[in-house]
């Protein structure tokens, strides 16, 4: 009942009612305790309400309902990809490089080009210049992106992968000099 529900709301575009009403029918993870005696989840149900809670602009209740939809259904890509892009945009550059990086690898999705720009920034910002050089040499030659923002990027790229190295060469000679065997890298 809950999808001829959600059709019918969804088509005379009052979807913040039905939420509200399966909000009340289905509760938020975090306040159910006996979450695992349930059955799989409808993955319309938490979809509505992870659509709802971003019109809301509550990011964590919208995560959380995408959490639902993957803890029983891991691949599924439009849940990674909407929890990957409100990862990004709380700043969680590390998770949501694994969210986007997840859809990219699982759905051959390479060719859309919000989700690359999403994993250029994430990879960037999370410290993988390795990943974002390919995503952004990927764009390059397939041209899905603007080509100044791409230049930008790579300029980017360019210079994270130098701070890396560079840091990466101090804590080497740091412990090449220290007599402690548990300090030195490699060791």
């Amino acid at each position: 009942i809950s999808n001829r529900l959600y059709m019918v709301l969804a088509n005379q575009l009052q979807v913040p009612i039905a939420a509200n009403i399966l909000e009340e029918l289905y509760p938020s993870p975090t306040v159910n305790s006996k979450m695992d005696s349930l059955p799989p989840v409808d993955t319309s149900t938490s979809f509505l309400l992870a659509d709802y809670y971003i019109m809301k602009k509550d990011a964590d209740k919208a995560i959380a309902e995408l959490d639902r939809v993957l803890e029983y259904y891991p691949d599924n890509a439009t849940a990674r990809k909407k929890r990957g892009a409100l990862l990004l945009q709380k700043k969680d550059y590390g998770s949501a490089a694994r969210d986007l990086e997840a859809v990219s690898l699982k759905n051959n999705d390479r060719s859309n080009s919000a989700l690359r720009e999403a994993r250029i920034k994430a990879y960037l910002e999370s410290g993988q210049p390795e990943k974002a050089k390919q995503e952004v040499e990927a764009a390059q030659s397939e041209k899905t992106l603007d080509g100044a923002w791409l230049d930008r990027k790579s300029k980017e790229v360019e210079d994270s992968t130098i701070a890396l190295t560079s840091r990466r060469d101090i804590m080497e000679r740091q412990a090449s000099v220290s007599r402690d065997p548990a300090v030195r890298v490699g060791a």
